[in-house]
């Protein structure tokens, strides 16, 4: 028997989660506006490819979740709530999710209620706004995770001291980026943002923040800039070799046959690095 697609208890895998969530009319009114803004580039297409290639973003993220008999995340940039939620509910573990943006985390906040209605289960996920470097924790996190948010984190340098401050010892990093080293996605992020990498944004409330603008790294110099924090690169895989376009799938049998020199020039990348 087939899955059932559209609901999310039912998903085995990250990307079933989230198509779940994009197929379904779980959210609606201001909630279901700000989620698809948000997953704009998914909204317009979401197929198996994407499906696959999200899944494989969060893979070793949810291996270390379930290596272990507690485990406490924090989803840095955690935007309406997806990953968070997917860990905790497959997982059993306790996630803090932050964002600067209120309406996502309103958003999150449904997602959150709906999931515990659904599957019965209290689910320990906290939500909560805030700016990186205001985070004070009595109890360090076993990991923080940040869904292509490190490249929008200003200034990079004492970002990277805080959030290394925030996992424990033997605990990890880890970020899944856009790779700098595509030309492509260079192209089109310079297209939509010139030569102005850090901009200010201006929250609900008035305070302004500084913020990458689509500022992004290499994997390399991604891991550089966490071993100064003191966390040692443990391991680096590229995933997607097409944009999210229906005309890139006419060349996804060619993208399975790219040799494996080929993959450092993916479009994205997944970093995982542990804390001395």
């Amino acid at each position: 028997m087939k899955p059932d697609t559209t609901d999310p208890l039912a998903a085995s895998t990250a990307g079933e989660f989230l198509g779940a969530w994009l197929k379904t009319p779980l959210l609606d009114g201001a909630e279901r506006e700000t989620f698809n803004e948000y997953y704009a580039s998914y909204v317009r297409l979401w197929d198996r490819y994407i499906e696959t290639q999200y899944s494989r973003q969060l893979k070793r993220l949810m291996e270390l979740a379930d290596s272990a008999e507690k485990f406490r995340l924090l989803d840095l940039g955690c935007g309406c709530g997806i990953e968070a939620l997917w860990v905790a509910y497959r997982t059993g573990a306790s996630v803090v999710g932050q964002d600067l943006r209120a309406d996502r985390l309103r958003t999150a906040a449904r997602c959150l209620e709906t999931m515990r209605g659904r599957s019965g289960r209290p689910l320990q996920v906290e939500f909560r706004r805030g700016n990186l470097f205001e985070t004070a924790e009595k109890e360090a996190f076993d990991a923080v995770w940040m869904q292509q948010t490190f490249h929008h984190i200003e200034p990079r340098a004492e970002a990277v001291e805080k959030i290394a401050s925030l996992i424990k010892p033997g605990g990890y990093a880890a970020a899944s980026e856009p790779n700098a080293w595509n030309p492509l996605i260079q192209l089109n992020f310079f297209r939509q943002r010139g030569f102005r990498t850090i901009k200010t944004y201006t929250d609900e409330d008035g305070i302004e923040h500084l913020y990458g603008n689509e500022r992004i790294l290499t994997p390399q110099s991604l891991s550089r800039a966490f071993a100064r924090g003191g966390v040692v690169k443990r391991r680096v895989e590229y995933f997607r070799a097409l944009p999210n376009a229906a005309w890139a799938r006419r060349f996804e049998s060619l993208e399975r046959r790219l040799p494996s020199w080929a993959a450092p020039f993916f479009t994205h990348y997944t970093y995982i690095g542990q804390k001395r």
